[in-house]
């Protein structure tokens, strides 16, 4: 492994680090949302936990986004 590579590797922790951070961030979030919404029994907490679970999925996608276009070269899609 040259220092390059290195380099690259370490840059390519510290980004699926950022989105693992903002998946967990999310996570912590429905965690909440869902004991809140569970000890209320109001079914508008349930419904607050769907903007989460929104951004669960868009972090997710940018990240699988992030690593196809580093390791594959593509959309994704595939």
């Amino acid at each position: 492994m040259h220092s390059g590579d290195i380099k690259e590797f370490i840059e390519i922790h510290s980004q699926c680090l950022e989105y693992e951070s903002g998946i967990d961030s999310y996570s912590e979030e429905l965690r909440d949302r869902r004991a809140t919404a569970c000890s209320s029994g109001d079914e508008d907490d349930f419904r607050l936990m769907i903007p989460v679970l929104n951004g669960i999925i868009a972090d997710a996608e940018a990240y699988r986004g992030y690593l196809t276009e580093m390791f594959l070269g593509g959309d994704g899609d595939d």
